[in-house]
């Protein structure tokens, strides 16, 4: 039997961690009006999105992941 060992979400996908708990939420789903599947969004709006479809939620997360970290740092670790 193969054991499984779970990973948080925390050491999988810290920026994005970092940015639901500091700055703003995650939407997944993809959602016409801003043509993507998954976006950063803070109070004023949205701050970074994704494409419009993945093959996986990993590979949207990691995506995300990539992104939220670039903005993260251009955007609030001059100011956090």
């Amino acid at each position: 039997m193969t054991k499984v060992t779970a990973i948080s979400f925390d050491a999988s996908y810290p920026h994005l961690s970092r940015w639901v708990t500091k700055f703003g939420w995650l939407e997944i789903g993809y959602d016409s009006m801003t043509d993507s599947f998954i976006r950063a969004v803070h109070p004023g709006g949205d701050l970074w999105k994704g494409r419009r479809s993945y093959r996986t939620l990993d590979a949207a997360l990691a995506h995300a992941e990539t992104g939220v970290a670039r903005l993260i740092r251009e955007e609030y670790d001059s100011t956090d």
